[in-house]
């Protein structure tokens, strides 16, 4: 399906999962642009089940990459380790949750 009028820029999108050490297993791969923003999500999920379990029984690994033009995945052979969630500031995600909306509250 290629319209040779229309250019389009292919694009690599991160494929992560996030493994549960406690139940051992993994989640449904999760789609986001960069290791950055997963990361950031990471540890928003982490954070907010504290009621619940523990940061230490998960961890973020990158298994490949998905190319959202072709619709093509392109798996890792061996996952790439991010992220403990032992790691896990949970002042950091405050701090940070509230800059974002206090920047976008200026806009």
């Amino acid at each position: 399906m290629e319209n040779k009028d229309i250019k389009v820029i292919k694009k690599q999108l991160g494929m992560y999962v996030i493994y549960d050490k406690l139940a051992g297993i993994f989640t449904l791969p999760i789609i986001k642009h960069n290791n950055i923003i997963m990361i950031r999500e990471f540890d928003y999920i982490v954070n907010s089940k504290k009621a619940f379990t523990e940061a230490t029984d998960y961890q973020l690994f990158k298994v490949g990459e998905y190319n959202d033009i072709e619709g093509k995945i392109d798996p890792y052979e061996k996952m790439e380790f991010l992220k403990n969630g032992e790691d896990i500031d949970p002042n950091k995600i405050n701090n940070d949750l509230l800059q974002s909306l206090a920047e976008k509250g200026n806009k």
